[in-house]
């Protein structure tokens, strides 16, 4: 049985937003971040987090 990796290659998505679209997806990520989440999901948040604030400054 051979075995194959399930994701060969890492794809990338990418999105272009306004600045106010930016500011606003900021905002709501703070509020999400308070909610309840697993370990993967805060983990994600926080990198879209820190992505964001690179592009804004």
């Amino acid at each position: 049985m051979s075995q194959t990796k399930l994701f060969a290659k890492k794809k990338t998505i990418s999105c272009s937003l306004d600045y106010p679209e930016a500011h606003f997806l900021e905002l709501f990520l703070e509020v999400a971040i308070q909610h309840p989440l697993n370990e993967y999901d805060r983990n994600v948040v926080r990198h879209f987090q820190s992505q964001l604030n690179q592009k804004l400054t």
